[in-house]
């Protein structure tokens, strides 16, 4: 390799690691703005919410068929807007959190979320199968927010089946980087929106038919690239998705 070369390789390594730091410097400040501005958010959305509440307990009585109305999506828009903003503190926190890695127990963290959604919805009768001694090393915080994530997520699109099954398991490869999944049998998605769905606020279906902000999968897939895995999905149209996940080897 001639001097030309070197200097040539030197000055490539010099931006690329400019430009590293100017991306790393950039994500930072979107942080922090998502975190100022779902700060800023707060006060005065919960001012609306605040005063609807106050104006149906005096008025609701004398309030036309119209009004009670008016005030109800007042107070639901209140409502999906105060998810959104602790959604996004949410996704901001990801970021700046530090990772302390650690074994965690898969399969009694997956049984922890199903009980506690299973007490939030007594009639529904839900299936969940986890194969005992699911371990993850990782950050036992952001693991619980990931795992919480995609559990709520089958647990929401398997609401329309009376036979509603959701599983937790994990494969093993020569790789020796164990890929973790959740798989359900719910309304399942088309898949030529399997790359979409990990995006911010993307939505393949109206809040009327299920309720969400479009942040948890974005979440999901902020946490995993934290970890240094990656995750992807699967699904068909009527008959269940599956999420798989994995998070690096170290």
């Amino acid at each position: 390799m001639d001097v030309r070369d070197t200097t040539d390789q030197k000055h490539i390594e010099t931006q690329l690691e400019r430009s590293v730091a100017e991306l790393e410097a950039a994500n930072r400040e979107l942080d922090l703005f998502s975190a100022s501005l779902a700060h800023d958010l707060r006060s005065p959305l919960l001012i609306v919410t605040n005063f609807s509440h106050h104006l149906q307990q005096a008025f609701g009585d004398s309030l036309d068929e119209q009004g009670e109305d008016d005030l109800q999506r007042i107070q639901a828009a209140g409502r999906h807007m105060t998810h959104i903003i602790d959604d996004l503190r949410g996704l901001a926190d990801v970021n700046r959190v530090e990772i302390n890695r650690e074994e965690v127990d898969f399969s009694s963290l997956g049984r922890e979320i199903i009980d506690d959604l299973s007490a939030l919805a007594p009639d529904r009768a839900v299936s969940f199968e986890a194969e005992p001694g699911i371990r993850a090393l990782g950050d036992e915080t952001l693991l619980r927010i990931l795992l919480a994530n995609l559990l709520q997520n089958a647990w929401k699109y398997t609401g329309p089946r009376d036979d509603a099954r959701i599983e937790l398991g994990v494969t093993e490869n020569g790789s020796g980087v164990p890929t973790y999944h959740v798989r359900d049998n719910g309304i399942g998605f088309d898949d030529a929106d399997r790359e979409e769905i990990f995006q911010a606020f993307k939505r393949l279906h109206t809040r009327a038919e299920f309720a969400g902000t479009g942040l948890g999968l974005a979440t999901v897939e902020r946490i995993v690239a934290r970890h240094g895995g990656r995750v992807w999905a699967e699904g068909v149209p009527g008959e269940g998705a599956v999420f798989r996940f994995t998070l690096g080897s170290s």
